[in-house]
């Protein structure tokens, strides 16, 4: 008599994949929710999903990662677009933004601190070395902002305000 050969435990494949199919992923919809800058968060709450499945389809969905990285660069595109319009236009803002972002330019500030009348700090309980040590420190840094080159020159937005002269509220 013949054997009968027993059957595997493991069901039987009906379709092409081993585990659960692609998530039906809008593609046009993920591009243009990318294009207003939506977040992971938000885009697996409008799609019924987790955002581990959205970071998973970027890792593994060639298709996937095309939509979502395209619809970010035409959003960046739009916003700049936008943001050099509106400067164009005389937004003295965005003008000073944009300089900033893209050419590196920045407001300085210094702040110097003076006693009364724009003499120097007294220091009461300073012993005469210390008070010598500290006033050479001062005469150093006059001296190393004295050789400096102008690092405001042609930079849009530098700060023009005074320094503080100490002239204001003291306890």
């Amino acid at each position: 008599m013949a054997k009968k050969r027993k059957r595997s435990s493991k069901p039987e494949r009906k379709s092409e994949y081993n585990h659960r199919p692609p998530f039906p992923w809008d593609y046009a919809q993920l591009r243009q929710m990318r294009s207003i800058q939506c977040t992971d968060d938000e885009i697996a709450t409008i799609f019924g999903c987790t955002t581990k499945t959205i970071e998973r389809a970027k890792r593994r969905d060639p298709k996937f990662r095309e939509a979502y990285e395209k619809g970010s660069a035409e959003g960046k595109q739009t916003l700049r677009r936008a943001q050099v319009a509106a400067a164009y236009k005389g937004n003295a803002t965005m003008l000073v933004w944009l300089g900033k972002q893209m050419l590196g330019q920045k407001d300085v500030v210094r702040n110097e601190i003076t006693g009364g009348d724009g003499e120097p700090i007294k220091f009461a309980n300073a012993d005469e070395e210390t008070a010598a040590r500290i006033a050479a420190l001062l005469d150093a840094a006059r001296a190393r902002r004295a050789d400096a080159p102008d690092r405001d020159a042609g930079n849009v937005g530098a700060a023009t305000r005074p320094a503080n002269t100490g002239a204001g509220k003291q306890s």
